[in-house]
């Protein structure tokens, strides 16, 4: 019961809190710098540099590899998904970073903790909290409830700029 709880506190705090980002780490943590970090988008929304600079910031700081994962339901990117993607990758020029893409599993929560389990380097999960349609399928899913309760490391949660 007591994870739970915690975990429904970390869930409420994150649906809350608007204009500030969250890491939430798991009571069981043994802290280590992170050698990977796995940043979950569908590239439906075009990054701003304001919301991706906690996670620029934090990859850079640690030397980290950031890890922008697709996880993807359609074999083939959109024009908009395209252009999104290349901006993204502008946006990270500074910084190491590969583009993984993924086939989903049962759900994107289980999908982001399969890889989390497979690759112990990964040190972190973030996700963008944008009002667009991947956050909505997160939330319906409940990702935020399902990682909270199941990830073994820190989750960044980066809140989308008005």
């Amino acid at each position: 019961m007591r994870e739970i709880f915690i975990g429904s506190v970390t869930v409420s705090v994150i649906k809350h809190i608007k204009n500030c980002p969250i890491i939430a780490v798991p009571r069981e943590y043994d802290y280590d710098i992170p050698d990977d970090i796995l940043f979950a988008c569908n590239f439906k929304y075009a990054y701003i540099a304001p919301e991706l600079a906690p996670l620029l910031d934090i990859s850079s700081l640690w030397d980290s590899t950031l890890n922008v994962l697709h996880i993807n339901s359609k074999k083939v990117l959109d024009d908009t998904q395209r252009l999104n993607k290349e901006l993204l990758r502008n946006s990270l020029k500074d910084i190491r970073h590969r583009f993984l893409q993924v086939k989903k599993q049962d759900s994107i929560a289980s999908t982001i903790y399969q890889l989390e389990k497979e690759n112990k380097i990964i040190g972190m999960v973030a996700l963008l909290k944008t009002k667009q349609v991947f956050f909505e399928k997160l939330i319906h899913e409940p990702v935020f409830r399902n990682l909270a309760f199941k990830t073994e490391v820190p989750l960044l949660v980066i809140p989308q700029r008005n």
